[in-house]
């Protein structure tokens, strides 16, 4: 991949856009983070579900998840709260 032309655009931008850029590049890395562990390890889901259900609770240092990946997790489904807060719902936490 030739990144020689972004590159030379980043360097022309101002200061204060450099910032945001920075962020939204940590962002994505995090991103990107955040998928490969859930990807690579497949026993992830399984063992959260099992300490769940003995504990009420994910220790997700013990999964590897660091704090700021899991403000990243918390944020990717943070839209699905109001579907899985509705009353029909309560339905698959008995499964």
């Amino acid at each position: 991949m030739q990144n020689t032309g972004l590159i030379e655009k980043i360097q022309k931008l101002p200061p204060e856009i450099l910032v945001e850029v920075e962020h939204f590049i940590d962002f994505l890395a995090e991103k990107q983070k955040v998928k490969q562990h859930i990807e690579t390890d497949a026993g992830f889901i399984g063992f959260n579900r099992k300490d769940c259900e003995k504990t009420g609770n994910v220790n997700l240092r013990e999964c590897g998840i660091n704090a700021k990946e899991a403000a990243a997790q918390r944020a990717a489904l943070a839209t699905f709260v109001e579907d899985w807060e509705r009353p029909e719902m309560e339905i698959y936490d008995k499964l």
